[in-house]
């Protein structure tokens, strides 16, 4: 359930952000954040396009930077391990990482932070709406990471694993 939805989040925020209409909400208290130097000088290259995703980030100094706007699709608990997570993998990366990749990578990660977990228990009709949201992706296969969200097997598959094959 959760690399299901986390398809059906991934590909909503892929089309409010090529449309533009990825909304953005003011924080109330801002939240800084304290990077290292190489964090901070790639946080800074980062700043205009972070803007394509709603989050507006400004530098206060040094290796602080002030979170003030946030996507309204993702809680504000969120952002501050979301940048975190996107500087790693923009730093670990080096030079290979695109604008494109980790612009995916920021919708990824924001998808898999908003979708609902693994052990979280669904009523019938919570589990339909997930599946016809599904049906209606581009690629219902995968989540985002590769992970499949749909496996199929046929009755030879469950007579073997419950050994009643001959």
């Amino acid at each position: 359930q959760h690399a299901a939805h986390e398809r059906i989040v991934y590909e909503k925020l892929k089309k409010k952000i090529s449309s533009s209409s990825l909304k953005a909400q003011g924080l109330l208290v801002t939240e800084t954040v304290e990077f290292n130097h190489r964090e901070s000088d790639i946080l800074q290259n980062m700043i205009p396009d972070l803007e394509l995703l709603g989050i507006i980030v400004e530098p206060f100094g040094g290796t602080s930077f002030i979170i003030k706007s946030i996507p309204s699709i993702i809680s504000e608990k969120d952002i501050k391990s979301i940048l975190i997570d996107i500087i790693e993998k923009t730093a670990a990366a080096k030079d290979s990482f695109s604008k494109d990749r980790w612009l995916d990578e920021c919708i990824i990660l924001m998808a898999c932070r908003q979708s609902i977990r693994a052990m979280h228990r669904m009523n019938t009709l919570e589990m339909q709406n997930l599946l016809q949201e599904l049906e209606k992706c581009e690629n219902p296969m995968h989540c985002p990471h590769g992970r499949p969200t749909i496996i199929n097997f046929g009755k030879k598959d469950l007579e073997k694993w419950f050994k009643r094959t001959v």
